[in-house]
């Protein structure tokens, strides 16, 4: 995750629907299921990144610390270096809006609103065969970096899957 400098986009400006999802996806005190009471009310990533402290206070389901998170999201994290930093390591963000997404994923109660890809990105069609998926930290340690990592290339050498 690229923590911020500040996003070199000014305050209000209006970000790609990926760039929305990336940062959503990575802000503190902020989680699916938060998104999803946001998503419902304001319509679309987008406008919930422009939208103030205020307004997103109001809509039921949002905790003050996430809407405070959400408010202040420039001077956390920076979407496009989180982008450019997967696509330079060969990985592709794929967020809940991409028709690829999982569909198996949609019918989950706190789907993930982004997956980081390595690999064929058609191999997602496989998902609804044989998949498994690898829930865990924002706050991943070394540990637990190396273990997943030997797993997922397991099981995804066995033909599976691997979310």
């Amino acid at each position: 995750m690229c923590p911020a400098p500040p996003s070199s986009k000014p305050f209000g400006t209006v970000v790609t629907e990926q760039e929305a999802y990336v940062t959503l996806n990575m802000l503190p005190k902020v989680g699916p299921v938060t998104v999803r009471h946001l998503l419902e009310h304001f319509g679309n990533p987008q406008r919930i990144l422009i939208s103030s402290l205020a307004e997103l206070k109001r809509v039921p389901g949002v905790r003050a610390p996430a809407a405070a998170s959400i408010a202040n999201w420039q001077r956390q994290v920076d979407p496009v270096a989180e982008i450019r930093a997967a696509e330079q390591s060969g990985v592709t963000i794929i967020t809940a809006a991409d028709d690829d997404y999982p569909p198996m994923l949609t019918d989950l109660y706190d789907p993930p609103l982004c997956l980081y890809l390595s690999g064929d990105r058609k191999a997602l069609e496989m998902c609804n065969k044989l998949s498994i998926a690898f829930v865990g930290s924002r706050h991943v340690t070394h540990y637990g970096v190396t273990v997943t990592d030997r797993l997922a290339s397991a099981a995804a050498a066995a033909g599976w899957c691997v979310v």
